[in-house]
């Protein structure tokens, strides 16, 4: 593959220059870029970059034949240069630092694959592919509804009951759909879905739609519109449930969807070896437990439906994706 990248770039112009038995160059003056090129070796030495003062923007395109973890990434020795890992083994592009500007790899790739084409010949060209321009639009519906929800109740406690405030009361909460169990057994079932849509307060709000923003995203990205809906809405519900038979608190908030979401990425690291190997895997173990311990130690947070919802999301993934492993 290196030889293919070294070949395009100098068809398009670019001067190759052989840096030392590691590492080799590509050098664009017009543009005032660099790219450097190496295989993955542990340790991986710094470039020798002092002729080249010059140049305004570099890359680093690792290449990894037997794959990439995260202390290949941490352990790069490439600061101040925006460094590419091509992992052969699964296919994947890891960036370090992460990058969602992917326009030189995407650049690079179409020029080993094209000999003529002229819209080629500057990699600051932004080419489309089939995640470069993705918009999570259902998690972005889904914080609008949320934010559009909790200024309604803000208006109406601060006009009909207690003022204006930052956190809800229980009369509000239980007039906008919160989980009250004696209600729910006198039949108002749709109390275990209303819940999730509504907030105990300000501050409870934000941390849901941050963790929606980062996680559902990404969720969105890997599992299609439609399937992270249906993962969401179902851990939600499920988390609902599960606090409705081992908790009598009144309860609201999007947390349950949410631990869906985690239950659901760590599904997909599980059956992804190279995500695992990435460090995605272990920073959601570690994201599942400090929330489940924060959880334990705050008496108001209902850890039954993060539970519920976290386990939920673990299973109804691998029945949405089916059994055949998923890659994105």
């Amino acid at each position: 593959m290196l030889e293919q990248f070294l070949a395009g770039l100098k068809r398009f112009g670019w001067e190759i220059v052989i840096l030392d038995e590691e590492w080799v160059c590509a050098v664009d003056e017009q543009t005032s870029r660099g790219l450097l090129f190496a295989y993955l070796k542990t340790p991986l030495k710094k470039p020798p970059m002092d002729k080249f003062t010059t140049l305004k923007k570099w890359d680093a395109i690792i290449i990894c034949p037997q794959g990439v973890s995260s202390k290949n990434l941490r352990d790069s020795n490439l600061y101040g240069i925006q460094a590419w890992f091509l992992d052969l083994h699964s296919g994947e592009v890891f960036p370090y630092p992460p990058s969602k500007d992917s326009s030189i790899i995407d650049w690079l790739f179409q020029i080993i694959r094209s000999d003529t084409n002229d819209e080629l010949k500057s990699p600051n060209t932004k080419l489309k592919t089939s995640n470069s321009n993705f918009v999570p639009y259902a998690a972005y519906t889904l914080i609008g509804i949320y934010s559009l929800i909790f200024i309604v109740m803000f208006l109406v406690q601060g006009l009909t009951y207690e003022g204006f405030d930052i956190e809800f009361s229980r009369q509000i909460l239980i007039a906008f759909g919160a989980k009250h169990n004696a209600l729910i057994n006198q039949g108002e079932f749709w109390r275990l879905l209303t819940s999730t849509f509504i907030h105990t307060g300000l501050v409870h709000l934000i941390f849901n739609l941050y963790a929606l923003m980062a996680l559902g995203a990404f969720a969105e990205d890997v599992f299609g519109r439609w399937k992270f809906l249906s993962i969401y809405i179902i851990s939600g519900l499920t988390g609902s449930i599960a606090s409705y038979f081992f908790s009598d608190a009144v309860s609201a908030g999007a947390s349950g969807a949410i631990f869906g979401l985690l239950g659901s990425l760590l599904f997909f690291t599980l059956r992804n070896p190279q995500r695992w190997r990435s460090g995605l895997g272990t920073n959601l173990i570690i994201v599942i437990l400090i929330n489940l311990g924060f959880g334990l130690l705050v008496p108001r947070i209902d850890n039954y439906a993060h539970l519920g919802g976290l386990l939920s999301g673990f299973f109804v993934a691998p029945i949405l994706l089916g059994i055949k492993k998923h890659n994105s």
